[in-house]
């Protein structure tokens, strides 16, 4: 008698080896998929973390402007806590001033400056004071900042050390790394109490400024190459204006997320009654 043995037949073997690839290169894109999705959502947590901890310090000082019993902030007022003029800080360069579009930016127009001053007391002395620049400040007197993009990108800060107005300029120390535009609008209160936020060069110099509105573009520390969900040429809503990345920003091929962090800050001083 004869003894039939079954097996399988090559046709159905490389039906078999066919479905497995298929099935290991599904899995295989679901896991590189979901490896991407988790860098992206990674990289945009820490955009934002370390923007708002680093505008949270800026606020902080922004905050303390005008301490020096004025309720007045604007171009004519002595000590204004915004420094808009050299009515405001006499003896400082025009280039020192809050200026619009003055500071290097990534995007199709240049960065604001802001430069605030306010008034460390004896007792914030005594506590261990430190200026934007880690500077201890010794004795209670007005310190001057200037908040600007540098050029590679990244929102700087300088101050006047120990007093000195010229030490304003220059590179300063980094307040946030990967910043392409930093945008500031003015809080400004007329006679009749209306609240209205304008542009640095639309303010009239006369306004009560009572707070400010500060805006970042920021980027990734890491690039992502050819990433498809990264368009470089869309456009990007910050506070009143929208933007795109300049020409040479976009003919860039490493490409990098980005992400718009706006922070609103009050000077409580400035109010009024």
């Amino acid at each position: 008698m004869l003894n039939l043995q079954k097996g399988f037949t090559l046709v159905e073997l490389m039906a078999s080896l066919v479905l497995g690839l298929l099935v290991s290169a599904a899995a295989l894109a679901l896991f590189f998929s979901a490896q991407r999705s988790y860098t992206l959502q990674q990289a945009t947590s820490e955009m934002q973390e370390n923007s708002n901890f680093a505008l949270e310090y800026v606020v902080k000082n922004i905050r303390m402007a005008n301490y020096n019993g004025s309720t007045v902030v604007n171009g004519e007022s002595s000590n204004s806590g915004i420094v808009l003029t050299d009515k405001n800080l006499p003896g400082a360069s025009t280039s020192l001033l809050t200026k619009a579009q003055v500071g290097f930016s990534n995007v199709s127009v240049k960065s604001d400056q802001l430069t605030i001053q306010y008034q460390v007391t004896s007792d914030q002395v005594n506590q261990g004071f430190f200026d934007c620049q880690g500077q201890k400040v010794t004795a209670s007197r007005y310190v001057v900042e200037r908040y600007f993009v540098r050029e590679g990108g990244g929102l700087a800060c300088t101050s006047n050390v120990g007093g000195n107005l010229s030490a304003l300029s220059g590179n300063g120390e980094l307040v946030i790394a990967g910043v392409d535009y930093f945008r500031v609008l003015l809080m400004i209160k007329n006679e009749k109490n209306d609240l209205k936020d304008i542009s640095i060069a639309g303010y009239d110099g006369v306004s009560n400024i009572v707070g400010i509105q500060m805006g970042v573009i920021v980027r990734s520390n890491q690039s992502f190459g050819t990433e498809k969900y990264i368009d470089n040429n869309r456009d990007i809503q910050i506070l009143d204006q929208k933007v795109k990345l300049n020409a040479d920003t976009q003919a860039v091929k490493q490409q990098f997320l980005r992400d718009v962090v706006i922070q609103t800050v009050a000077l409580r001083n400035a109010l009024g009654s």
